[in-house]
């Protein structure tokens, strides 16, 4: 139980793209905890990431708008 088979190509990009959201938000979170100790450069790149995403992660959207801030 818990296990789920993803087995056609629609559920295949689904998967992917929650994937690649999820790490993506992880990496701005940890950004945004050390934001102090990061430079201007690197807080504007991570603004950027957090923009480009914000498309198409509509459930995520919150999380990412802190970010963009």
């Amino acid at each position: 139980m818990g296990v789920h088979r993803v087995t056609s190509e629609a559920a295949k990009a689904y998967a992917a793209r929650e994937q690649v959201l999820g790490k993506g938000i992880s990496v701005l979170g940890a950004a945004a905890e050390k934001a102090k100790k990061l430079d201007k450069g690197v807080l504007e790149k991570c603004g950027d990431v957090a923009a480009e995403l914000l498309p198409y992660s509509p459930g995520y959207a919150g999380k990412l708008m802190v970010v963009v801030a």
